[in-house]
């Protein structure tokens, strides 16, 4: 498995100010920028990039997958998107 990464620079170009950086002094894990919207819903956006090799794998068919850490609590709802 190929794992994808935060994408290095700002999730919407020009709203950097409504970005937070979460796990940003956490060592064991990679610090993860997202576009925060203080809303009734809470969304926080993240991005994410491909390496040219997982652009391929993509192209040719690969699925992405999630996996997300619940710690034993209930999974909160998710999306996932392209731009």
């Amino acid at each position: 498995m190929m794992y994808l990464q935060p994408y290095d620079g700002p999730v919407f170009a020009g709203q950097e100010a409504s970005e937070v950086v979460y796990a940003k002094d956490q060592k064991e894990y990679i610090p993860l920028r997202c576009f925060v919207e203080r809303d009734r819903q809470g969304r926080a956006t993240s991005r994410w990039t491909l390496t040219p090799e997982q652009r391929q794998a993509v192209s040719e068919g690969a699925d992405i997958y999630l996996t997300l850490l619940t710690f034993n609590k209930p999974l909160q709802p998710i999306t996932m998107g392209v731009e």
